[in-house]
Formats: structure tokens, C-alpha cells, sequence
């Protein structure tokens, strides 16, 4: 068994899709079952949002159940603009597993994410100059990858032949081939960390795997789809705009209910809940969408994806939903602990990161995740069928 170890959801979804088309069995966890009968588990810690002591700890404990269970290998997958606590859960993690360094290669060259000369670039534009400048709780202040990431690093150039033989080196990547430069430098000793593409480039040097027909793309289910719409990135906003223009009805958060405080808004989102099934009513495809302003508010951000869990779970309680597609890793993993749902079977993937899952234990349940940053596609959020 491989084993994946994601700080949000929807990270832990992107990796275990790419373990799918490769071949393998695939599965998500929310809480690390190593029995599962699967070739690949990919583990979401839910550690972004939290404490760094916190995430030293979760880590620190899976690290310690992962060295008594039957597993090949270990990649630490990171977000690939380097939010969250990746210094602190890398160490853990070498620390657990008796690993003395860390390769991190978290560019995603084929998704216009590189970097080069120490800068973080998106399509060629510095990091602090795109959308991730404006994220709610972790802002990209800097392009820099010894400013993104606090904790003694060495950023490393292609070729480099001075690597030291301890610690985090981060791999400077613009193509795949300089990802399989990094991965040429995993062994025993090394933890591999990073994005998908870098996960992707190892998965391709591992022996007996049987990569897939390009032609895997599931097909939407032709009953009711709900999209939730919770990330505040200017991708998703685009994307409810172009929903509203194809006719998709669309329920953003009520402003009373966004304003509110952490007390108990069971009205407002009841309220909030009946417009949803109101419209579900009237049309197959509909989104619950966060309109208001982007705030930088750690507090904030974990108020409206609460209450968008309850008012999802409030919906489902009601009335059956076949597929349940969601945006933003924070409010992925919301509502599935909202729905007490910790193992999820891939099925395949939309599109990059863009990935459908079966719910296990309840066979009819779909849901699909995929980061904020990424581009729903139009044949998804497109019109209403006729």
C-alpha cells in the first residue's frame, strides 16, 4: 500500500485520482484505516487551517500508526503554493519515520505552476501578484520560497550537485523533466513531498503500474447535481457569475447569516437551506455560493464553512442529492464530518484535481472535490438540461 498524507481534503483527493488513473485502487481517508483493500490511501489530517502545534501533533501520531502498518512507501503531498504548516509537517514526519531529509517539489509545471530562481511563479506571474494574494487565511505575501515557508530550507537548482544530505531541499522545477531530476533523488532515506505532478513523475518510475487510456473522464450523473461554491478565489467567483449567465440557479449565503457571529443561526440557515430545495426543486443543477467580500479572518473563514455544513446536512436530511460537488478544501472536509463520511472510493476525475468519489457505505452517495483555485469545467457548471 502507498500512503499519501494531505493537510486538506481536497489535496488528498488530487493525489488518490492520480493514483487511479495509474492503475491502482484509490481511497480517501479522513481518519487512517491501514485495512482498507485498496493499492493507495490518501490521508487528509485537516492540519492547514489549525495550529502549528497542532499539526505537529496529528502528524506526529499518524506517523507513529504508519510505522506498524504494511506500507511501501510515504509521500507527504503539499499545497502547491505552500499554504499551510509544510515545514513543521514535514519535520514531524521525517522525525516519525526515521527519514534525514525531505525532497520538496511542489511545482505543478503542467498546471502553469513553477518555480525558478527561488521565486514561486504562476503562469509566469510572481505568486504575490495573482489571486492567492487575496487568500483569506493565508495570504502570498511574497513569491519567495524562503519567505512562503517558515523553517530552514535549501532551494536547490537543476542541476545541483552540492545537495546537502539533511533536512528540506526545495526543488526548483519549470518542466517535468526537472521533476524527475528530484525524483531521481528519493531513496530509503528520503520523504518525498510535494504536488501532484511530482507524485505523478514517482508513481511513473514505480515498476508493474499500468497508466490509463486518457478516455477515464466519468460522465455527470443525470440526476440532481449541488454544487457548493465555498471558496472566496476569484476563479470561483468567475464561476458562479457563468452559472447565473447559463441559467443555474444559484443560493448565496444569506448576508445576516455570513455576519453572525459563532451563536446559533439554526433560522437563518434553515431559511438558507428551504431556497436550496426550492430551487432543486425547479432545476437539476443548482449552487449554494459565498458572495460576500473576501475578509482576512482565520475566525471568518471557519464560521462560513460551519454553517455551510450544517446547511448542507440540513438539505440532505430532507431530500435525496445523487452528487454533491464541492470547492475549497476547508469546506470539503467540513461537511463530510458534518456527514460523519471518513472513506470515499475514487471514481475518476472531471478534470485536473476535479475528482468523483463514492462514498463508502452509502452506495448512491457521490461527491466530488476540487481545490478553490481550480477551474470547475464548463460541460459541469453549464446550463440546466433539458
Amino acid at each position: 500500500m502507498i500512503v499519501v498524507i494531505a493537510d486538506d481534503i481536497s489535496g488528498a483527493a488530487e493525489i488518490a485520482a492520480v493514483g487511479k488513473r495509474s492503475g491502482l485502487m484509490a481511497q480517501v481517508q479522513t481518519r487512517f484505516d491501514p485495512t482498507a483493500s485498496v493499492h493507495l490511501v490518501a490521508v487528509d489530517t485537516d492540519t492547514r487551517s489549525g495550529t502549528r502545534q497542532e499539526a505537529q501533533e496529528r502528524i506526529t501520531a499518524l506517523a507513529d500508526r504508519l510505522r506498524s502498518a504494511d506500507i511501501d512507501w510515504c509521500f507527504k503531498k503539499v499545497d502547491s503554493v505552500l499554504r499551510g504548516h509544510v515545514c513543521v509537517e514535514l519535520a514531524a514526519l521525517m522525525n516519525g519515520l526515521g527519514k534525514r531529509q525531505t525532497i520538496l517539489a511542489p511545482a505543478n509545471p503542467s498546471m502553469g505552476r513553477t518555480i525558478m530562481h527561488g521565486q514561486y511563479l504562476i503562469d509566469n506571474q510572481p505568486l504575490d501578484q495573482t489571486d492567492f494574494a487575496h487568500d483569506p487565511e493565508y495570504p502570498a505575501k511574497s513569491c519567495r520560497i524562503a519567505d512562503l515557508l517558515s523553517g530552514s530550507v535549501y532551494v536547490a537548482a537543476v542541476p545541483d550537485n552540492d545537495l546537502p544530505r539533511d533536512g528540506i531541499v526545495v526543488g526548483q522545477a519549470e518542466s517535468r523533466e526537472h521533476l524527475e531530476h528530484w525524483a531521481l533523488q528519493v531513496h530509503d532515506e528520503v520523504l518525498p513531498a510535494g504536488g501532484a505532478d511530482f507524485f505523478r513523475v514517482l508513481l511513473k518510475a514505480t515498476p508493474n503500474l499500468r497508466w490509463l487510456a486518457n478516455d477515464q473522464t466519468p460522465v455527470m450523473s443525470n440526476e440532481t447535481a449541488f454544487f457548493i461554491c465555498g471558496s472566496g478565489s476569484e476563479t470561483s467567483r468567475q464561476a458562479v457569475t457563468r452559472a447565473k449567465t447559463s441559467g443555474v440557479l444559484v443560493c448565496p449565503m444569506p448576508d445576516a447569516l455570513y455576519n453572525q457571529s459563532l451563536s446559533d443561526n439554526g433560522t437563518l440557515i434553515r431559511q438558507w437551506a428551504e431556497d436550496i430545495m426550492a430551487a432543486l426543486a425547479q432545476g437539476d443543477r443548482v449552487v449554494a455560493a459565498i458572495v460576500q467580500p473576501v475578509v482576512f479572518d482565520a475566525r471568518l473563514a471557519l464560521h462560513v464553512r460551519t454553517q455551510t455544513a450544517v446547511m448542507v446536512q440540513h438539505v440532505l436530511g430532507k431530500i435525496e442529492i445523487r452528487e454533491l460537488l464541492i470547492e475549497g478544501g476547508a469546506t470539503g472536509r467540513a461537511i463530510l464530518d458534518r456527514m460523519g463520511w471518513q472513506r470515499l472510493n475514487v471514481i475518476g476525475e472531471y478534470g485536473p484535481g476535479i475528482v468523483k468519489m463514492q462514498v463508502l457505505g452509502h452506495q448512491n452517495q457521490i461527491v466530488t472535490l476540487k481545490p478553490g483555485s481550480y477551474p470547475w469545467p464548463e460541460e459541469l457548471l453549464g446550463g440546466n438540461k433539458t
